[in-house]
């Protein structure tokens, strides 16, 4: 080979790498944005974005249990008692870094970003080397950025078009479709904001994605030389995923166990390297409880399980992704059909399964078979605009400016307007996001944290670090924001983890009982292990009972009191077995 030959190559090979560093810069700057401008920490407060509030209530207490409590061997906060059932090694690394001294708002949003870039770049080269080129990835990550769904609808039900529509978008602050929790047909989890509010999400599809990049590297380039780095990428992205999201292992599994099939007379080292990782990963699956909530249920959040409603759902969900999903997969060639099939695996599996105690929790694998589908689409619509011939006489006035091109040759208008209503909505989503952003300093303060309040700072200094507290409030009260844990929640996050959250919420009116004996209370409270009750101000939000009438209030004394209204009594000294003998 010749120097200027030799020279080519080196350029050449140092551009291809110079160009994807670019893109994953470009997407780091773009996730750092999106999530240190829905969550930070300010003048020794938490600020948090409105759309955060309820996510966040259960993840600071996590990672507050890691670095300021002591929550060894993993419990989750507001169920203590149990072995954990959250996917809790992103929170366990936030915690663990705050401990080390990194600020707790910098430690979030940069795992945070990390995770996130790690998942679109990961789309990008997957998405290039299915295809060859950069152009292909980049349109994949756009795919993925803006959903397809037919949510844009909803804006002209109650309005004709006209230009104040285009004020109504910008400034919109509410999602035009926020299923199930709203009237409207189209979920909520197909936007930036289950990213924003689910931090683990981008660090567990990424890892997926991670884990089978040599496997796609190997069918698609014959790059199939693995050495150790290959083995311990894969290896230790399968040990670890069970602890970011048991669904995102699901879908990796789901993926190893198709290719294996369908190579099982060819590529069995491969094969035994991936089941290897599996193998190596089943103490990190066993560690985590088992969910017997598993059962049949047809349709995810269809009105009902007839084919039409389902059609109706996902067609409303998906938009134009579900038309294309057959038209794109007998078109493509034999090894892109068999790159997608897992992806439609996974879809169904969430239509036919109800996965964990709440239904909601299958969003996450249609949200990977989406990046599947962003991926192959992306491939399709440069096949197909590449295939294109115009006519004549349109070439003609092509010739003279090609900004005309969409505009005089139909069929590539056509195109444009489909990836127009492929991303349409996913643009309109992002502005009550974006808006979010501008209003969040609005917030008076946001939460306190311990050097802003008293009653937290006294709990930080005056308490053990695996202190149990009964509370009488729930979401951000003092004792969880530093770590120490609760005896339940508000319900919601407890019941969605499969705990027997009800149970204990049948104990609180007795816990706060005005007829209660103390030799019974002090019973209850060392069956349940608790060391605190913190009474907040007012009455709080115990259902079935007042605390500050109770017996507890009246015959425990009080060992801190706050000026805004906050008590804290400890019962695990003054219900030694000793004295209630005495008694």
């Amino acid at each position: 080979m010749s120097k200027l030959a030799r020279l080519k190559t080196f350029v050449t090979h140092r551009l291809k790498y110079k160009s994807d560093a670019l893109v994953a810069l470009f997407v780091f700057i773009f996730s750092w944005w999106l999530m240190s401008n829905t969550f930070s920490y300010q003048n020794g407060s938490f600020v948090i974005a409105g759309r955060l509030w309820s996510d966040f209530a259960a993840h600071i207490p996590l990672v507050r249990s890691f670095s300021m409590g002591n929550n060894f061997p993993p419990e989750y906060p507001t169920f203590p008692g149990e072995p954990i059932r959250y996917h809790y090694l992103f929170y366990l690394c936030v915690g663990l870094m705050e401990k080390m001294g990194i600020g707790i708002g910098f430690a979030m949003n940069f795992m945070s970003s990390l995770g996130l870039t790690l998942l679109l770049y990961m789309i990008y080269r997957i998405a290039k080397l299915l295809s060859g080129y950069k152009r292909v990835g980049l349109l994949a990550v756009i795919l993925f950025l803006f959903n397809g769904s037919f949510s844009f609808l909803e804006l002209f039900k109650d309005q004709p078009l006209s230009l104040d529509l285009i004020d109504k978008v910008i400034y919109a602050k509410e999602f035009l479709s926020f299923g199930p929790w709203g009237k409207q047909i189209v979920a909520a989890f197909w936007n930036w904001n289950i990213y924003t509010n689910q931090r683990h999400l981008g660090w567990s599809f990424g890892l997926a994605l991670l884990a089978v990049w040599p496997l796609l590297r190997c069918q698609y380039r014959e790059m199939c030389d693995f050495r150790i780095r290959s083995w311990l990428l894969i290896w230790w992205s399968l040990i670890l995923l069970p602890f970011f999201n048991m669904a995102a292992y699901l879908c990796v599994v789901v993926v190893i166990v198709w290719w294996s099939v369908i190579n099982i007379r060819r590529r069995s080292y491969l094969t035994t390297v991936y089941w290897t990782g599996l193998f190596y990963s089943l103490p990190s699956l066993l560690s985590m409880p088992a969910n017997e909530s598993i059962h049949f249920h047809l349709g995810y959040y269809s009105a009902d399980r007839s084919l039409v409603s389902i059609l109706n759902y996902w067609l409303h969900n998906i938009g134009l992704y579900l038309p294309l999903l057959p038209i794109v997969f007998f078109q493509l060639k034999k090894r892109e059909r068999c790159f997608l099939a897992p992806f439609i695996i996974l879809f169904v599996l969430a239509n036919v399964l109800w996965l964990s105690p709440d239904l909601i929790n299958n969003h996450k694998l249609v949200n990977f078979f989406m990046i599947g589908m962003n991926i192959v689409v992306a491939k399709q619509f440069f096949i197909w605009w590449s295939e294109i011939r115009c006519r004549p006489k349109e070439k003609n006035t092509l010739k003279k400016n090609w900004l005309l091109k969409p505009v005089v040759c139909f069929k590539k208008g056509s195109l444009l307007l489909l990836l127009f209503l492929l991303t349409f909505s996913g643009v309109i989503d992002a502005f009550p996001v974006i808006n979010d952003f501008n209003s969040i300093n609005k917030r008076v303060g946001g939460v306190p944290d311990y050097s802003n309040s008293a009653v937290t700072a006294w709990i930080k200094d005056n308490t053990k670090g695996g202190s149990i507290f009964l509370t009488t409030s729930y979401m951000y009260n003092p004792a969880s924001i530093v770590g120490r844990k609760t005896f339940t929640d508000y319900g919601y996050f407890n019941w969605s983890l499969g705990y027997a959250d009800n149970e204990r919420r049948k104990l609180l009116p007795q816990f706060f009982s005005s007829t209660i004996s103390k030799q019974e209370l002090c019973m209850l409270f060392e069956s349940a292990d608790i060391n605190y009750v913190l009474f907040s101000p007012g009455n709080g939000v115990v259902e079935g009972a007042i605390p500050r009438e109770s017996i507890l209030y009246q015959s425990f004394p009080v060992a801190y009191s706050s000026i805004d209204g906050y008590e804290v009594i400890r019962v695990d000294n003054q219900c030694g077995w000793d004295e209630i003998l005495k008694q």
